[in-house]
């Protein structure tokens, strides 16, 4: 069977939810993939407020290693905490601000580079 997908206008992935085969709207049937993913995964469907986060930021990717089922305050928690990493590597010189932006800094870049290289 081939699921139909396509993007929303929010980046998210979106797919045509099997359980609703028997709704009447077309597009009512389609659901961010990203949350049927973690439905298959917890083995029921998601709860009121529960979230399903991108750990790597990137919406597309929707990895089982990827997603982290969580509820608000645990969402805004996460990204408070990666905030907090940033602006630690930002102090002591592995993140830099230029043009109203925030970069790697060429340190920081030598010390992936290093470690890829393994």
């Amino acid at each position: 069977m081939s699921l139909k997908r396509f993007k929303n206008k929010d980046g998210y992935w979106v797919t045509k939810d099997p359980s609703t085969k028997n709704q009447k709207s077309n597009w009512s049937r389609y659901k961010p993939t990203h949350r049927l993913i973690a439905q298959k995964m917890l083995g029921r469907k998601l709860r009121r407020g529960e979230i399903v986060h991108h750990i790597d930021g990137v919406k597309t990717n929707n990895k089982k290693e990827n997603l982290s089922v969580m509820n608000s305050s645990q969402h805004k928690l996460a990204h408070y905490s990666l905030e907090k990493i940033a602006l630690k590597l930002y102090k002591v010189g592995l993140i830099e601000y230029r043009n109203k932006k925030y970069h790697i800094s060429d340190a920081l870049k030598e010390i992936i580079n290093a470690e890829i290289g393994k």
